[in-house]
């Protein structure tokens, strides 16, 4: 039975040969049993080096069943593991009879257990830095959850804090989403139109409009701010509730987040007390406008009044100077009346087109002297304004001017022109009137000067706090300049 065995079993005498060997040791060693008999220290010699410590050892161990697993190197160089079991005979009076051994191939066990070994040590490696890893995502997701807790704190309390801000507004604020959908409103809102926030939020304006047309109107300009983006103020009259109408201004802004959702927000300020006060008012300037144009017709006709009767009285005389005196005097007061009459006329009723009042009243004087055929008119006028304060006695000053140059100019039926400059500039008016007659002979500031319109001249100019320059040559032609702050 030990010959067939797969376990190499020799029996060792007292004196330390081989009496037996089994034909397995040949397969586990590749060395044949007589090698063994004839050298004994075979064994010790195919122990591998690291283990021979050990297996000297474990023959000397003291007498009884032993067993060590320890490797051998083959004929062939091979390393394999022998499990080696032995135990000491002796007979019954005592007598040692040798040492019996069995020592059995257990190197694919080995090898399965190394495997086993590395199996195991390679999972419990890959459970520690799995574990490890797990730690670490626990700690980044613990991290991450106080992040997020945290953010999550700041942004309500971030909700908070802009809910108070406003709902602490007084005007009603709305926000819609672009389904045309409420989906925040302050206090006020809820206050216009006399319902919760919950009442309100997700709704659209046609479930919030007691009329159609009104939920129209609305949806539309909400529309154009949503396509355009262009921010859309108006001034509505809406029923926001049964016996609720106010007049309001709306305005409304595209609000595009980081995602690009368009929202649109709404501001609407309630205007109806305002709106009330604005129309009181436009009918009170209405009613003064109407006042005032009234004044300056009546103005005009008294005026007109006290020309015509000069010019009655003027007929009456046959002396030649006191007619003129009258003829003069008329056109001093048709100057003043033309500035009544553009004021009734014109849309502003506290300034005067200058340059169709000064057209208007040359064309007056020339009628009035008949001297159309033989002195022309040269008008060159730029658009100016002036109030009343300024435009009477700038009127008076062009009527003295040129009434001036009509009778002393042009003599004894000379032919001639005469020509008006009127420029603004920098916030001065500036006007030059020339002629090409025979001059003046005196100054117009010499006190010797008598003449009652070249003095009221000086008296005017001086009432406007603006300057006048006279210019004039012996070849004859006047030019006068004037200027005054506008």
């Amino acid at each position: 039975m030990v010959d067939h065995s797969c376990d190499w079993v020799y029996w060792l005498g007292p004196d330390g040969s081989y009496v037996y060997i089994s034909p397995a040791c040949e397969q586990i060693t590749e060395y044949h049993p007589e090698e063994f008999i004839k050298n004994p220290r075979l064994m010790e010699e195919i122990v591998h080096p690291e283990d021979r410590e050990a297996f000297a050892r474990h023959i000397h161990e003291p007498p009884g069943k032993h067993s060590i697993d320890f490797r051998i190197i083959t004929r062939g160089g091979e390393v394999r593991w022998i499990s080696h079991s032995c135990q000491v005979a002796y007979d019954s009076e005592g007598s040692y009879l040798g040492r019996w051994a069995s020592n059995r191939n257990i190197t694919d066990r080995k090898r399965m257990e190394d495997a086993l070994r590395r199996a195991k040590d390679d999972l419990e490696k890959r459970i520690l830095d799995r574990t490890a890893e797990q730690l670490k995502a626990n700690e980044a997701l613990q991290r991450e959850i106080v992040e997020r807790k945290l953010a999550e704190e700041k942004e309500k309390a971030s909700r908070e804090f802009l809910d108070k801000i406003i709902n602490s507004i007084g005007d009603p604020i709305h926000v819609k989403d672009r389904q045309h959908r409420i989906i925040l409103v302050n206090d006020a809102a809820c206050e216009l139109f006399c319902l919760t926030r919950e009442e309100i939020l997700g709704k659209t304006a046609y479930e919030l409009f007691p009329r159609k047309e009104m939920a129209d109107i609305s949806w539309e300009k909400d529309e154009e701010v949503f396509k355009t983006g262009v921010e859309n103020t108006n001034t509505e009259t809406n029923t926001y509730a049964p016996g609720i109408t106010l007049t309001v201004l709306a305005r409304k802004t595209l609000y595009t987040d980081n995602a690009g959702n368009k929202f649109l927000v709404g501001i609407t300020v309630d205007i109806t007390d305002r709106k009330l006060a604005e129309d009181k008012l436009i009918a009170s300037l209405h009613e003064k406008e109407v006042l005032i144009k009234e004044v300056h017709h009546r103005v005009k006709n008294n005026l007109q009044v006290i020309s015509s009767l000069l010019n009655l009285q003027g007929r009456q005389t046959e002396d030649e100077e006191t007619r003129e005196a009258f003829r003069d005097c008329r056109n001093r007061i048709r100057s003043m009346a033309l500035v009544h009459e553009k004021l009734y006329g014109s849309k502003e009723l506290a300034r005067i087109d200058l340059a169709d009042y000064v057209r208007n009243l040359t064309s007056y004087l020339s009628a009035s002297y008949g001297i159309e055929k033989r002195v022309r008119l040269r008008l060159d006028l730029e658009d100016a304004a002036i109030g009343i304060d300024k435009a009477i006695p700038f009127g008076l000053i062009i009527n003295e001017l040129v009434t001036n140059c009509i009778k002393h100019a042009f003599p004894d039926g000379r032919t001639g022109e005469i020509r008006i400059d009127l420029h603004p500039c920098e916030g001065k008016l500036k006007l030059v009137l020339s002629d090409n007659g025979i001059g003046l002979s005196k100054k117009i500031d010499d006190p010797s000067t008598k003449s009652l319109g070249l003095n009221l001249v000086q008296t005017l100019v001086k009432q406007l706090k603006g300057t006048i320059d006279v210019q004039s040559s012996s070849n004859g032609g006047t030019k006068f300049i004037l200027a005054f702050d506008m």
